[in-house]
């Protein structure tokens, strides 16, 4: 609306109306307000009138816009008072005053200072925090508006980046400058209650208290300011009970009772408070509260700090900040179930992210905090430009023993550990025949047909019983997918750069004249090799020329050992009947990739070593290689 309006109205003088049509909130014509004041045409606004329903009906809805340029007599008399009290009255459009911030409310200038045990917990509890940002989003995306452990996370990252410049040594005045970050830092509520939650510690420290007595003031005047109470499924579910444990001086009790108290909120149907409290009962079900949780991660990290004194707060005690591990592309969200990462809990700090992160700024931003993260293949590529600028890294452990995605060199150059882990040959094998077996029987398309009322039969299938199946590359897996085919009839020929005859015969496969000899002959084509630069487009427009107009090319191992692009013209011009593709060049594959809608390509999401069992073989073998390296005796080193 503004678009057009700009382009038919002249002057830098104009009076705009904003007036609601109907049924629109007032939140709403707020916000359309301020998006059209934002605009070209909104810089040339001298007066506003409205938002107002000035105009509307019953049977009318939405919100129109009206401009009006202005001259001497028409600006004095829609700004001239009137008796009407519908008439909103037109209100200037000016440049915002600054005036600096009064003397006494411009912060606390702070004297550092530096305290061993004070900063290792800091240190810990920020560095949790900021590990479970992907677990508490996940759950504040459940029962509020997604960003829970960003706020945790964002106040965690304002604190550690100022650690040495705390006042570490002055209980009282750490509390003040906490409240002080945490107000700018974290915006809404939590910042406010958070910062009024120290502020009240710091104000018992100054009259004496000791730090239980310090955290419990500071719940109470949460609890003044924010109206909530224990039982109402927000963060005072786990922060009540862990600090009433810290009066004992325990903190692993007040950890456990954190704990207990924020699994509780998952089984309360309704919320006193906070955003949950819109919501139905069936929502919030089996669900923590996200802040409740955040407190939980908060008490463990400090239960975690290794301590030598019996007196946790004794000024005698030393502490060891938790190391924080970050689980990687964790697309099915079950690495933490399939291993037992417990065996770390008492030293490292173990969180997951489930969804890709494409870009590198994003991705530094969420990781450059872990000292361990754990990967999953060609996931997350790790060059050298990316390691350094991850200064705190020292464990990268990767699913497989090979990882093609990380520049080893640069790794071990800069003092990164590197590890990998076992991987069966078997779920890629069988995929591979998933796919073959898919494409020769028309699988994808019966199925769909039968599901949406299609046809009944309106496809061929081949036989595979006798058809030629032509291996390029004969390793683990070529192997096995060789037993399979020649299990099925077929005549297996195999392929390769350094393939001989001997090794042929042991796996019971002829051994072709030469790659092109492969392709001419082949019905079925499996790639298998390893990505390096004599398989890099390996197979061009020439190479797929060669092959049958009726074969199928079925690629488990990279995509980049075949032309993207020639196969996308082989595939749409029918120089061979189909693919079956689980590897792309760029993954997740995006949402318009042609790929996605050829109707001769079986494509799968990567899945070939996609399995529990493989998985549990990755994950349990990440904590053996984790639990190895803390001793320092790292296991399966690929640096």
């Amino acid at each position: 609306m503004a678009g057009r309006l700009s382009g038919t109205v002249t002057g830098d003088r104009l009076a705009l109306l904003v007036n609601n049509l109907g049924s629109t909130s007032a939140l709403e014509m707020q916000i359309l307000t301020r998006a059209v004041l934002a605009t070209d045409l909104g810089k040339r606004v001298r007066l506003l009138i409205g938002p107002a329903p000035l105009m509307t009906a019953l049977d009318m809805h939405g919100a129109s816009l009206s401009v009006l340029p202005l001259d001497d007599a028409l600006e004095a008399a829609l700004v001239a008072p009137v008796p009407l009290p519908a008439w909103p009255g037109a209100v200037r459009i000016v440049p915002p005053t600054l005036h600096p911030i009064p003397e006494g409310l411009a912060g606390e200038t702070f004297t550092p200072s530096q305290d061993p045990v004070t900063s290792a917990r800091i240190a810990a509890v920020a560095r949790a925090l900021i590990a479970a940002e992907a677990k508490l989003n996940a759950l504040d995306a459940k029962v509020g508006d997604g960003d829970a452990g960003t706020t945790f996370a964002g106040a965690a990252r304002a604190v550690l980046a100022d650690l040495e410049g705390l006042p570490q040594a002055d209980p009282a005045a750490l509390c003040r400058a906490l409240a002080e970050r945490i107000g700018r830092a974290v915006g809404g509520s939590s910042g406010v209650l958070g910062s009024i939650f120290f502020a009240a510690a710091a104000a018992a420290f100054a009259d004496g208290a000791a730090w239980p007595d310090a955290l419990a003031l500071g719940v109470a005047r949460v609890q003044g300011y924010g109206g909530a109470k224990q039982g109402d499924r927000t963060l005072l579910d786990a922060l009540i009970p862990a600090v009433d444990a810290v009066k004992g001086g325990d903190l692993s009790a007040a950890a456990q009772a954190a704990h207990a108290g924020a699994e509780a909120t998952a089984g309360m149907d309704r919320a006193g408070a906070g955003r949950s409290s819109y919501l139905a009962s069936g929502d919030l079900a089996g669900v923590q509260d996200p802040g409740a949780a955040g407190v939980a991660e908060a008490f463990a990290a400090l239960a975690s700090v290794q301590r030598a004194a019996i007196d946790p707060w004794s000024d005698a005690a030393y502490a060891i900040a938790m190391r924080t591990c970050l689980i990687l592309d964790d697309y099915q969200q079950v690495a933490l179930p399939l291993a037992d990462w417990t065996r770390l809990a008492d030293r490292v700090a173990v969180s997951a992210i489930s969804e890709p992160i494409p870009d590198r700024e994003s991705l530094v931003a969420r990781i450059d905090q872990a000292e361990i993260l754990v990967i999953m293949r060609e996931r997350t590529p790790f060059p050298a430009a990316l390691l350094e600028r991850l200064p705190r890294l020292e464990l990268l452990v990767t699913s497989g023993l090979r990882n093609l995605a990380i520049d080893v060199a640069a790794a071990k150059a800069q003092g990164i550990t590197v590890c990998g882990t076992d991987s069966s040959p078997t779920p890629p094998t069988e995929l591979t025949w998933a796919l073959i077996l898919g494409l020769a029987r028309h699988v994808t398309q019966e199925s769909h047909a039968l599901r949406t009322g299609g046809p009944w039969q309106s496809t061929l299938g081949t036989d595979l019983a006798g058809a030629t199946l032509g291996l390029l590359g004969l390793g683990k897996i070529g192997t096995r997918v060789a037993a399979i085919g020649r299990a099925f009839g077929m005549r297996v020929i195999a392929w390769s750069p350094n393939l001989d005859e001997g090794r042929a015969a042991v796996a019971g496969v002829e051994r072709a004249a030469s790659k092109e000899a492969l392709l001419e002959a082949s019905d079925v084509v499996s790639i298998h090799l390893v990505l390096g630069e004599r398989t890099r487009g390996l197979l061009g427009e020439a190479e797929l020329r060669w092959m049958r107009k009726s074969a199928y090319l079925v690629n488990t191992s990279r995509a980049p050992i075949v032309d993207q692009a020639a196969l996308l013209r082989a595939l749409e011009e029918g120089w061979i009947a189909g693919a079956g593709l689980d590897v792309f060049e760029t993954e997740p594959l995006p949402a318009d990739d042609p790929f996605r809608r050829l109707p001769n390509v079986l494509a799968l999401p990567h899945l070939g070593y996609v399995t529990r069992d493989n998985y549990r073989t990755y994950f349990t073998q990440a904590v053996d290689d984790i639990e190895a390296w803390l001793a320092g005796s790292p296991i399966r080193t690929l640096t």
